[in-house]
C-alpha cells in the first residue's frame, strides 16, 4: 500500500482524532496521523533511484488525504455493476465494520438500518434486508468521500425484473449494459444528449395503473372483495381448499356489468378485475393494462376460459388437500362460435414430471410424460367431439427456446445440442443413461403442424388444431409465437394436405397465476368430462398410485383405437397426399408401432416438422427407445363404458 495512504492496522498510532459520529451527508474527517518511521535519505545522490510520483489524492479536513485513484476505481466498479459497494469499500484497504442499528416493519416487509464505521466515521444505510442495508451504507460512505473530490456517485436505478409479466416502463437501450456510446453532433454542431448511465435515473412517462384509469373513466365503479369461493371475508375460517392463485376474488361493477378477478392477495385480485374491465371496456390497446389481444382473441373470453379451468380444478379437488398441490395447471375448454354461453371444460390436468427410466414398459402400461400440457391433449384424444367445436387450451407455463429435452428425475430442460446420444436405446437407459423426453414447447410446436389427435386417430379424423392458447402467467407474445410456430415457419415446406402450419391465437388471463416457490409434486391429476373422478398418476412410475395402468397409457389408447377402427369408416384417400395402406385383416396381431405407421400422411407431416428443425439448426428430435412401441393390444372385448371412461 502506498505510504501516503492511511493504513489502519493494530500498530498504527493515531492521535488528534475527532471521535464524533458523522452523518451521511457531512462528515468531519480525522486529522493526519504522525508517521512513526521516516524514509532514510541516501547520502549519495548518484546511487538514489528516481523518485516516484505521488498518487493523486484528495485533501480532506484536518489535512487527511485519501488516494483519489483508488476511490475513482472503486466508484467506477460500482457504477458499471462490476462490484457491489461493500466489495469496493473493502478493497480500499481500510478496516470496515458493520452493525445493525434498528430492525422493524411487518413480517412481509421488514426494514433494517445498518451502520458502517470507517476510520471513526459512521454512515447509515437502510434496506428491506440486511444485505441491502449494508450495501446502502457502503454506497453512502463512498458517496461522501467522492463528494469531497468533486465527484458524484450516481444513485442506483431499479433492477430489472426478468420474471415480471409487465412490460418495462422505461426505454432501455440494448447496448446500455455493454458500453456508453458517444452521440455524434447534429447538423447545428450541438452534441446530442448522452444516454443515461447504468445507475442513473431513466426518464419515463407517467403510467397509470388500470385501477386509476377505471376510476378516472368510470367514477361510479365499485369493487367488492371476498374469498375465492365467494364467501365473505368476515368468515370465521378461511376456506383451505382454494388454490393459492384464487385465494381472493374481487368483483368490479361498472353500471350493470360485472368483471371478476382472482389473485393470491386482495391487491392482485383487484388489479386483475380492473384489467378484465379495461380489456372489455377500452377500445385502444394499452400494453400495461392487458386489454383485447391484437390477434383477435377477446380478453373477456380468455378470462372466462381461465376461470372455468380454475373453478373446475377447485371443485374436483375439494376435500383432497394432498393432491390439490400443483405447479402447473392445464385444461381444455370447448366453445362454439366464440360464445361464452355453453363453454364447457372437457379436460383438466396437473403435473411437471416424467417417468423414471427404470420404470419403462415394453407393454405400453406406463405414462411416459406427466406434464399437464401433454396429458390434457391425451385426454382430448379420448373425447374429441363435433367438427364444428373449437377447443381452447389453457396452461400456466411459457414455452421457449430451441429444441430441448426434459431432465429425468428433475425439473427443467437442456438443449438438444448438449445431448450426446441422439438415439436412445433400451439397454442404455436401463444401464444408467438418462431417459430424454422432448420439452413441452417442442411438442406444442408439433401440435401446430400435425395436430393434437396423434397418429392413431389420424386415420379417422382430420387434423385437430387448438383454436387458442390462454396462459395464466409469463406470457411474452413474441417469445411464445416463436416457440410454437415462428421458429419453423421459414423452413417448413411440402406439408401433405390437409396438414398445415397452424397459428393459434395467444392471450393471457387477467388473473395471473401466482408464483409458488416450492418443489413440484411427483404426481399428476388427470380429469376428463367422461369420468366422474380424476386419476392420480405417480409421475415416477407412470402408473396409478395403486399400481394399475392409467386410462391414458399407450395400451389403453391402442385398445380404444381398435374398438373405433372396426366400427367407423376411415378417411378417404387424398389424391394429392401419400398412399394410405389398408387395415390388416388380423388386427389382434397388429403392433402399436405398425398401427401408428398406417397413417402415412401424419408421418410425412411429422417428418417435415423434424426436417424443419434441423434446417433451422435447432437440433434433432430425440425419440424414445423403439422397444416401447413393440407390443400387441392386450385389452380385448372390454366394456365400452369402461374403455372410454
Amino acid at each position: 500500500m502506498d505510504k501516503k495512504i492511511l493504513d489502519f492496522t493494530e500498530n498504527d498510532f493515531i492521535e488528534n482524532w475527532n471521535t464524533s459520529v458523522s452523518s451521511s451527508t457531512d462528515c468531519t474527517m480525522p486529522s493526519a496521523p504522525k508517521k512513526r518511521h521516516h524514509r532514510a535519505k541516501k547520502n549519495n545522490m548518484n546511487d538514489e533511484p528516481p523518485a516516484k510520483k505521488s498518487a493523486p489524492s484528495i485533501q480532506l479536513d484536518a489535512g487527511f488525504k485519501w488516494n483519489l485513484q483508488a476511490l475513482a476505481k472503486a466508484a467506477e466498479s460500482v457504477e458499471t455493476g462490476g462490484k457491489s459497494p461493500v466489495s469496493a469499500l473493502n478493497e480500499l484497504g481500510v478496516r470496515v465494520s458493520y452493525c445493525v442499528l434498528r430492525q422493524g416493519g411487518p413480517a412481509h416487509c421488514p426494514s433494517f438500518t445498518v451502520a458502517v464505521t470507517v476510520a471513526d466515521m459512521t454512515f447509515e444505510g437502510w434496506g428491506h434486508s440486511k444485505r441491502d442495508a449494508r450495501a446502502s451504507a457502503a454506497r453512502t460512505c463512498l458517496s461522501a468521500l467522492l463528494a469531497r473530490a468533486g465527484r458524484v456517485l450516481p444513485n442506483p436505478g431499479p433492477q430489472p425484473d426478468f420474471t415480471s409479466d409487465e412490460a418495462p416502463k422505461y426505454p432501455v437501450s440494448e447496448f446500455q449494459c455493454i458500453e456508453t456510446k458517444i452521440q455524434p453532433p447534429d447538423g447545428n454542431g450541438n452534441k446530442a444528449t448522452p444516454p443515461p448511465g447504468l445507475f442513473g435515473p431513466a426518464v419515463s412517462p407517467v403510467l397509470k395503473s388500470p385501477i386509476n384509469m377505471l376510476y378516472e373513466t368510470y367514477p361510479g365503479i365499485t369493487f367488492h372483495c371476498s374469498f375465492g369461493d365467494g364467501s365473505p371475508l368476515d368468515t370465521a375460517q378461511a376456506p383451505v381448499t382454494l388454490s393459492h392463485s384464487m385465494r381472493f376474488k374481487v368483483v368490479c361493477q361498472i353500471k350493470y356489468q360485472k368483471f371478476e378477478g382472482y389473485g393470491s392477495s386482495k391487491k392482485l385480485a383487484k388489479l386483475a378485475a380492473a384489467r378484465a374491465a379495461l380489456g372489455e371496456m377500452c377500445e385502444k390497446t394499452m400494453s400495461h393494462a392487458r386489454p383485447v389481444s391484437s390477434d383477435g382473441l377477446p380478453q373477456l373470453l380468455a378470462d372466462h376460459v381461465a376461470k372455468l379451468v380454475n373453478e373446475k380444478f377447485n371443485e374436483m379437488m375439494r376435500g383432497d388437500l394432498v393432491h390439490s398441490k400443483r405447479k402447473v395447471l392445464a385444461g381444455i375448454v370447448m366453445t362454439i362460435d366464440n360464445k361464452l354461453e355453453g363453454a364447457k371444460v372437457i379436460a383438466v390436468t396437473t403435473g411437471t414430471k416424467c417417468v423414471s427410466g427404470e420404470h419403462m414398459s415394453v407393454r405400453g402400461r406406463v405414462v411416459n410424460d406427466c406434464h399437464a400440457e401433454l396429458r390434457v391433449t391425451k385426454i382430448l384424444m379420448k373425447i374429441v367431439n363435433g367438427s364444428n367445436a373449437r377447443a381452447r387450451a389453457r396452461v400456466s407455463l411459457l414455452a421457449r427456446g430451441q429444441l430441448r429435452t426434459k431432465i429425468e428425475s428433475g425439473e427443467g430442460t437442456i438443449p438438444v445440442k448438449n445431448c450426446i446420444n441422439v438415439i436412445q436405446t433400451w439397454d442404455g437407459v436401463l444401464q444408467g443413461e438418462r431417459l430424454l423426453t422432448m420439452s413441452c414447447s417442442d411438442k406444442a410446436a408439433r401440435w401446430c403442424v400435425a395436430g393434437v389427435q396423434g397418429a392413431l386417430l389420424a386415420r379417422l379424423l382430420r387434423p385437430v388444431y387448438l383454436r387458442a392458447l390462454v396462459l395464466g402467467s409469463l406470457l411474452h407474445r413474441h417469445h411464445m409465437y416463436r416457440a410454437i410456430c415462428g421458429r419453423i415457419e421459414g423452413c417448413i415446406s411440402a406439408l401433405p394436405p390437409p396438414y398445415r402450419l397452424h397459428r393459434p391465437l395467444l392471450a393471457r388471463a387477467a388473473s395471473t397465476e401466482a408464483r409458488t416457490p416450492a418443489r413440484a409434486p411427483s404426481f399428476s391429476v388427470c380429469w376428463s368430462i367422461t369420468s366422474p373422478y380424476p386419476e392420480i398418476i405417480n409421475a415416477t412410475t407412470g402408473k396409478l398410485e395403486n399400481g394399475h395402468p392409467s386410462l391414458l397409457c399407450k395400451q389403453s389408447m391402442f385398445a380404444r383405437w381398435q374398438y373405433l377402427v372396426r366400427r367407423l369408416p376411415l378417411l378417404p384417400q387424398d389424391p394429392a397426399g401419400p398412399y394410405l395402406p389398408p387395415l390388416p385383416q388380423d388386427m389382434d396381431h397388429l403392433l402399436y408401432d405398425e398401427a401408428k405407421n398406417l397413417c402415412s400422411t401424419y408421418q410425412v407431416a411429422k417428418r417435415c416438422l423434424t426436417d424443419a428443425f434441423e434446417q433451422a439448426q435447432l437440433g434433432r428430435w430425440i425419440k424414445k427407445p423403439i422397444e416401447q412401441d413393440q407390443f400387441h393390444c392386450e385389452i380385448l372385448g372390454a366394456d365400452p363404458a369402461l374403455l372410454f371412461a
